[in-house]
């Protein structure tokens, strides 16, 4: 279950798109979703008329299935896209596919980055996901075509062998080859395809990567058994790290430098001789004491400015 607020003004948009210029009403789950939409929206316009203060705050909220939201906001998606109508409600329904898929990290589709793979075009139209493709891109030298422009400017990698910079539209599909140094995206875009919905500022499918960092969770890795909770975390020498680990020795390591994500992630026995002996070297005087079974021990990461070591360093529970 999948709880999930919108704006008011976004819930507005998404209405008037399902009863105005499309139908899908026959999509799973529709008919729950409209009525806790109409519902949410007729709930704050009460609020909304006692207080005008609060009208730029309030919002509505949806508490449904996962499959269920992703299945009407893809279906929104399609039909839209189908008659070529930029509304409002495109990106709306855009931005909630995009936060479903870092919810459910395990459904999320491959999107197929590297020389001669061909990427999932379906997935371009989130910003962050543009940006991933551009890890073989040739020209780290240049002033303007750089990875973080390319992609706002609606660009996703594409190359058809190692050292192409072959460049794509997500919208209008136009194909962008022999990149020169001076060459600015957005000039670049503009120039071959004046007319692409993307460039002209219309409500396109684009969700923006501020909307992504602003709303993707944070989510410790699947763990069988669900009593397995998170004991310690902290940062090292390295602070676009995070390390996390629980009692029973999961240690997951995320990069926190953008977007969260998972780095490295390993089991360790927290009663193994060497991490025991770590654990008294590290805790001084205290360490000394016989270890009880009251005193049990945990992982935390040590802050060792010598070196910045993707491996987290052992001290005892303090």
């Amino acid at each position: 279950m999948v709880q999930l607020e919108l704006p008011v003004t976004e819930a507005q948009q998404m209405l008037s798109a399902c009863q105005d210029k499309i139908d899908v009403s026959s999509t799973e789950g529709y008919e729950l979703f409209i009525s806790q939409l109409k519902e949410g929206l007729k709930n704050t316009s009460h609020e909304t008329a006692a207080n005008h203060k609060v009208a730029k705050w309030a919002t509505v909220t949806f508490h449904l299935p996962h499959h269920v939201l992703k299945l009407v906001a893809g279906a929104i998606v399609s039909e839209l896209k189908k008659i070529n109508l930029n509304v409002a409600a495109l990106s709306v329904a855009s931005s909630i596919m995009d936060r479903l898929s870092y919810l459910l990290s395990s459904a999320r589709p491959e999107l197929g980055v590297g020389p001669g793979r061909s990427v999932d075009r379906s997935l371009m139209y989130s910003e962050a996901n543009r940006r991933e493709t551009f890890t073989s891109w040739p020209h780290a030298g240049y002033r303007w075509a750089q990875p973080d422009p390319m992609a706002q400017a609606g660009f996703y990698h594409q190359p058809a062998s190692t050292g192409d910079d072959r460049a794509m539209c997500f919208t209008c599909s136009v194909c962008l080859v022999c990149w020169e140094p001076t060459d600015e995206p957005w000039s670049e875009h503009e120039r071959h395809s004046p007319n692409c919905p993307f460039v002209k500022g219309e409500h396109t499918q684009n969700v923006p990567l501020s909307v992504t960092l602003a709303t993707s969770p944070a989510q410790f890795p699947n763990s069988s058994d669900s009593s397995d909770k998170i004991a310690c975390y902290g940062f090292g020498s390295c602070p676009q790290f995070l390390a996390a680990a629980t009692k029973r020795g999961k240690i997951c390591i995320w990069d926190v430098s953008k977007m969260m994500k998972v780095h490295l992630k390993f089991d360790v026995n927290p009663y193994d001789p060497a991490i025991l002996r770590q654990l008294i070297l590290c805790s001084g005087e205290q360490g000394q004491q016989v270890l009880t079974e009251s005193r049990r021990p945990t992982l935390t990461w040590l802050e060792e400015s010598s070196s910045c070591s993707d491996l987290p360093k052992l001290e005892g529970d303090r």
